[in-house]
């Protein structure tokens, strides 16, 4: 009879014990998970930290914590918890899950914030760079405009130049022209 006792005991000691083991397990991972002290109260932002990355950290969370509470749940059923046990890590994991929930609603509107700034900021950033490729653009036919502008000036003041010679040299000819005519007179005159 002591035998079945001592049995009974060491099986009763055992099953407690894979019990707490197994819940000391379940709340480790879920605190290495969650990387946060399960107790905490208070949200601490870090600096650095932009509202859009807090945002995702935070539905993270709360996947996770919901997550846990299924799986509390889950234990309970399955016998594995005590519900002194469950009602406490329940109690926990729904105070985080409340206060998460009230951040993710209060940031939600700053990231939304954020995303369209950065929006905004990304297309005054493509702007300025089109208009920069533009102008270079524009600058660089300029240049051209301007060299053939020069090139076309160069040949109009080479044909000026080339007139102005033609017209010298047509003027002396006629003039030779007219001292050989008077030549020619004068010889015929004198003969």
């Amino acid at each position: 009879m002591y035998e079945e006792i001592a049995l009974l005991a060491g099986s009763s000691l055992a099953s407690v014990s894979l019990i707490l083991i197994s819940i000391y397990r379940f709340d480790r991972d879920i605190k290495k998970r969650l990387n946060m002290d399960v107790g905490k109260s208070e949200i601490v932002y870090q600096p650095g930290t932009n509202y859009t990355t807090r945002k995702r950290e935070l539905e993270f969370m709360r996947d996770t914590l919901q997550e846990a509470i299924a799986r509390i749940y889950k234990e309970f059923e399955e016998g594995k918890i005590k519900p002194e046990e469950k009602d406490l890590l329940i109690a926990k994991f729904r105070v985080r899950l409340d206060e998460v929930e009230r951040e993710l609603k209060e940031i939600s509107v700053y990231a939304e914030l954020e995303q369209l700034e950065n929006e905004y900021n990304k297309l005054v950033m493509d702007y300025e760079k089109r208009k920069r490729e533009l102008e270079e653009k524009i600058n660089r036919l300029k240049e051209r405009v301007r060299l053939v502008e020069r090139v076309k000036k160069a040949e109009v003041e080479e044909e000026k130049k080339e007139i102005k010679r033609r017209s010298r040299e047509e003027l002396t000819l006629s003039e030779l022209m007219s001292e050989l005519s008077d030549m020619i007179k004068r010889l015929e005159e004198e003969e």
